[in-house]
């Protein structure tokens, strides 16, 4: 009986806090300072907004004509025949990250609603150790969780603001503006297209290209200050997309914030042992007050200062999304930079830092085809690089990869022909991806003369592969 007595006042006295805080926020409000009125979470020093912020729908605009403008100066001169030509831009890759910020705050704020929508950080590794990895036949990618819950009081409040949005029920309405390459990514990921009812023709885009290429593309280019043309014509079609995209995003809830932030590493795939700065369910000492707590006593670096105060504008429901960038350059999360996204989970997240998983998301996307004028573009580029340096050839290393996995050409061949893919009950986007597939090994076979087709050939190159990711 008393723990039901127990269980009855804990309940009222949150509900009398719950509609105190309400009343008093609404008062707030209507002397316009509800953004103040803050129970239970410190107030810190946080970097300032920008001047040309991204809530605004005309200051968006105006920001992306501007972009546009830079953009086409840089390409200019160059030869769109020629997408895979290496344009050096080091110490100018302002417009190239404002490209890639601006395209997922746009994603972000359409699927985030009103709930607390997490993020992922995929570290560029620096030039030495981009290198030094190519040249030992295997990539491994940081990746980095960043999970962001409301407090306790903001969920008292949450059910009165609104109902829980679907974060993927309604929101491909808002982003039927993109590619399906781009979109699916964060529908699932992988092999899976967005379904039935989506037209192939919106699967792919020659410019635009997917998300995965994309993602290798701009940390090979962000790592080396080396892109391909090719990123930069991607980086103008995409802008393009944005103008008649960004309409009707700006969802902001001022009184449910994201007040617990924590941040978990992965490398290659796994996530790793020790997460000092991960939230631990039920704790009140959440990953970011845990950082922020060592960033403060310990022996911090010189940038982590700086760093922190952007990672404080993360705590909000709504922010700008070079905050993010800003705050990963912090020394215990990527160190330097990292290209942002929306995380549709701690395993998606951990997956982006497999490279042969980006590669092979691409490829299935189209972009193992020559002359294509995406951003995978500069992550060729930069294996052609290392192999003119070391002999190692990333490109030659996931035909071997994918031919092994699908019992070498003519197998895959036969598998995926065009009457066999005819007759498969699956959403056309990945009948697409299969041909895609198919027209990557073929073109294998003859650049390396690589077929795979005998079985005791094929037996040896499968080991040899395994044996080098041990």
């Amino acid at each position: 009986m008393a723990t039901h007595v127990t269980r009855a006042s804990l309940f009222v006295g949150i509900l009398v806090l719950s509609q105190g805080y309400l009343a008093d926020s609404a008062r707030l409000a209507s002397h316009g300072v509800a953004e103040q009125s803050c129970i239970g979470c410190g107030k810190y020093p946080e970097a300032p907004d920008y001047s040309d912020g991204l809530d605004d729908e005309d200051d968006f605009l105006a920001s992306l004509e501007q972009l546009e403008e830079e953009l086409h100066d840089t390409i200019k001169d160059l030869d769109p025949e020629k997408p895979e030509a290496p344009v050096t831009i080091a110490g100018k890759l302002g417009p190239i990250q404002k490209v890639w910020n601006y395209l997922m705050d746009a994603i972000f704020r359409a699927l985030q609603g009103q709930t607390c929508m997490s993020l992922c950080a995929l570290c560029v590794p620096k030039l030495e150790e981009l290198a030094q990895q190519m040249s030992k036949d295997a990539v491994a990618l940081k990746s980095v969780f960043i999970e962001r819950n409301k407090n306790w009081q903001a969920l008292s409040v949450f059910p009165v603001l609104g109902p829980v949005d679907s974060v993927l029920g309604g929101v491909f309405s808002i982003l039927h503006g993109l590619p399906l390459a781009i979109l699916s990514f964060f529908a699932g990921g992988t092999v899976v297209g967005a379904g039935t009812g989506v037209a192939v023709s919106g699967a792919t885009s020659d410019s635009i290209g997917s998300m995965a290429g994309n993602l290798l593309g701009l940390l090979a280019g962000i790592s080396t200050g080396v892109v391909s043309a090719g990123v930069l014509f991607s980086g103008v079609e995409i802008v393009h997309l944005l103008k008649g995209f960004y309409k009707g995003l700006n969802i902001v809830a001022k009184l449910t914030d994201c007040k617990r932030v924590g941040f978990e590493t992965n490398v290659n795939g796994q996530g790793l042992e020790e997460q000092p700065w991960e939230t631990d369910f039920g704790s009140s000492d959440y990953g970011m007050k845990k950082l922020r707590r060592w960033t403060n006593e310990s022996s911090a670096e010189d940038g982590d200062f700086e760093a922190m105060k952007h990672c404080e504008r993360i705590r909000e429901h709504s922010f700008d999304m070079r905050h993010a960038t800003e705050c990963v350059k912090h020394s215990q999360i990527c160190g330097g930079p990292g290209l942002l996204m929306p995380a549709m989970s701690e395993k998606h997240c951990r997956s982006i830092s497999e490279a042969p998983l980006l590669e092979r998301m691409a490829v299935q996307w189209g972009e193992g085809a020559e002359r294509r004028k995406t951003a995978f573009s500069a992550w060729r580029l930069v294996q052609e690089v290392v192999k003119s340096k070391t002999k190692w050839d990333g490109k030659k290393e996931q035909c071997r990869s994918m031919l092994c996995e699908f019992g070498g050409l003519a197998a895959a061949e036969e598998k995926f022909s065009p009457d066999a893919v005819k007759q498969m009950d699956i959403p056309e986007t990945e009948k697409v991806q299969y041909k895609n597939i198919v027209v990557f090994l073929a073109a294998c076979a003859s650049e390396y003369n690589l077929e795979l087709n005998d079985v005791a050939a094929r037996d040896v190159a499968c080991k040899e592969g395994e044996a080098r990711e041990d």
